[in-house]
């Protein structure tokens, strides 16, 4: 184990830090949401990715967000963004044993 994760790790113990990727929980919600409710030790919970509650409007500039903050009746990925060369290269010096663990090279 490397990096923040460690960190947290010593601090909390493997059996109180759960990690689920963003990617997992856009790809299979229904999923990664019934893993975590059985890792909490709690009932099973089914939830409908394609029909779920819109809350009221936050005030995002008042959390200094810096993009537009919309909320959707179903759950959509986020458009992809290009990620500059030289902050990928940043990303895979200071944490490549991330991008290895949770982003392997396709072959």
């Amino acid at each position: 184990m490397r990096g923040f994760l460690r960190g947290w790790y010593q601090d909390c113990g493997k059996q109180r830090l759960y990690v689920l990727r963003f990617e997992d929980m856009m790809a299979r919600p229904a999923e990664c949401m019934a893993h975590l409710y059985a890792w909490l030790g709690l009932a099973p919970f089914p939830i409908d990715p394609g029909k779920l509650r819109v809350g009221l409007r936050e005030s995002d500039s008042h959390y200094r967000m810096k993009y537009t903050h919309r909320q959707f009746s179903s759950i959509r990925a986020p458009q992809q963004h290009v990620i500059p060369p030289r902050i990928q290269q940043y990303l895979e010096n200071a944490c490549g044993w991330f991008c290895d663990m949770y982003y392997p090279a396709k072959t």
